[in-house]
This record gives C-alpha cells, structure tokens and sequence, in this order.
C-alpha cells in the first residue's frame, strides 16, 4: 500500500506541474472576477509559481472594500502551499496560505459587506479550508459597535480545520490600544495591552480553551463554551485589578471607581452555566488594602 500511496502522490505532482503554469495565465482575471462577485477589489504583482517547493506567491496585495470603496486589508507578501494530494482528492488544491507583514482595517463602514459574506456562505455552505497564518500585522478597528476605536500588533494568527472539533483559531496580540463606549458608563481606554487566544469555531458554537489579556492594571482568564444552536453557556473566568493603575490609565468604568476607592486590589472568579435566556452563575471577589474616599 506504501508503494501505491507514492505512486498515486507522484501522479498528483506531475499533473500539478502540468495544469498549475496554464492556469497561471488566466488566475489573475479570475481571482478579481471572484472578488468583485463578493464586494471586494484585489490587486496584487509578481505572481509566480515555484514548482520545486509546489507554491505559488504574490507580492503587495491589496484589498479594498468594494461596497464602502475603503482600504480593507494590505499584505507585503503572500503564498500559498499546493498540495498533489487534495488535487488527487478532489479537493482544493491549495493546503496553506502564508500571510507576512500585513494589516486589516475595520468598522461599521464594513458592516455591508460583512452582510454580503454571511449571505453567501449560508447560499453556498462552506467547505473545508486549508490552513492559515499569518505573520507580524496590525489591525486597526473602529468605530465598531462599542468600540470607538483600536489598535493592534498581531504577531501571529494560526487558523486550521481539526477533525471534529471545527478550526481552531490561535492568536498572539501585543500594543493594544483603543477605546470603548459602554452604556451608563461613558468611555473610557482599553485596560489590555496584550492578549492570547485559543478557540474552536464549529457552526455557531465557539469553545474557549483559553481567552487571557492583561494590562498593568487589570488581567482576565476566560474559558468554556457557547453553543449557539442549543443556546446554552457553560463559561469560566478569573482575573485581578489594580484599583490605582485602573484609574490613572482611564480604563472604562474608571468613571466609577474614582469617586468610591483611591487603592487596592480585587482578585475574582466566575462561572456561569444553562440556557442563555436563564443561566445560572456563582462567583467569589476578594478585596485586599482598599483605600476609600472619605
């Protein structure tokens, strides 16, 4: 069988090295056809297939909005690993996208063509996608819901599907900065300035393994699940605050915080669970060398 297995793989890389330089000629067109059929505008130069390491590359893409006409996304160099086994499957030939140096501009002007996407994935259903990552980007957010506005640096994003369980989604975010609009509360600085994710997305549930941010002033845990098609919740948390750090960096709620306490430190842990329309939760805060006003 491992003799057969090598054949039929090497059959798949000659008819990849056969097919892949004639479509070459046409997959600009077809790409930016593609694209404008979702509301979007590509642009990129230096397409070029490197037939001993079964790739192909494309150096600065660029994205833009076709609904709002706005920046969307821009990447300095882009690459995709073709694999002679999902062509031999019938599948996608395209098994990893490399994305370095890039960034990814958002917010309610986006909101129509986010609208388009979601439409046309539950026309179309999506099928199996290959693996992502993307390497030393920023992002920048806002104004999207309540956040005003935001900023980061990503040093890496790993998107991947896992048999089962969904794709998983890993990321790295350091020098976050922004500010959000919470009802009652006014606005005020995002209190994290760095943060790491690891979750599955399957349909409309996601599972947390692990959500941490943290801050000088304050660090949050997040773990667990929220299924969407049962809606019901079953989540976890713990963190810590620095009152006086929380306060002089004017994170949101510190509105609140500085009429009633000057000092110290609140840790605290949280859980809640069962349906979302009535979940059960508990929870412990513990309060260590406050100073109040007054």
């Amino acid at each position: 069988m491992g003799i057969i297995f090598v054949v039929l793989l090497a059959f798949g890389a000659w008819r990849l090295l056969q097919e892949v330089p004639g479509l070459l000629a046409k997959a600009e067109d077809t790409i930016r056809k593609e694209a404008e059929a979702l509301g979007i505008r590509v642009s990129f130069r230096d397409l070029r297939f490197h037939p001993l390491h079964l790739r192909v590359s494309a150096e600065d893409l660029d994205i833009r909005d076709g609904i709002a006409g706005i920046p969307l996304a821009h990447a300095e160099h882009v690459e995709a690993s073709l694999s002679p086994r999902r062509i031999l499957w019938g599948q996608s030939p395209v098994s990893r996208v490399l994305v370095r140096s890039f960034s990814v501009h958002g917010g309610e002007a986006n909101r129509p063509l986010l609208e388009k996407f979601r439409a046309s994935e539950k026309r179309e259903g999506k099928g199996e996608i290959p693996e992502i990552l993307l390497i030393d980007g920023e992002v920048h957010i806002g104004p999207l819901g309540p956040l005003e506005g935001g900023e980061a640096k990503v040093s890496e994003v790993r998107i991947r599907p896992v048999r089962f369980l969904g794709t998983r989604i890993t990321a790295k975010v350091s020098r976050v900065a922004g500010r959000i609009s919470l009802p009652g509360e006014g606005s005020g600085n995002v209190p994290f300035d760095s943060a790491e994710a690891d979750f599955f997305l399957k349909g409309d549930s996601v599972r947390v393994r692990k959500l941490h941010a943290s801050g000088p002033s304050a660090k949050i845990t997040l773990s667990g699940e929220w299924d969407g098609p049962n809606r019901t919740v079953a989540l976890q948390g713990s963190g810590e605050l620095d009152i006086a750090e929380w306060t002089a960096s004017r994170a949101v709620g510190g509105d609140w915080i500085r009429p009633v306490a000057t000092e110290g430190k609140i840790t605290f842990s949280a859980g809640v669970d069962g349906p979302l329309e009535d979940p059960e939760g508990a929870g412990k805060v513990l309060a260590r060398d406050l100073v109040f006003l007054g």
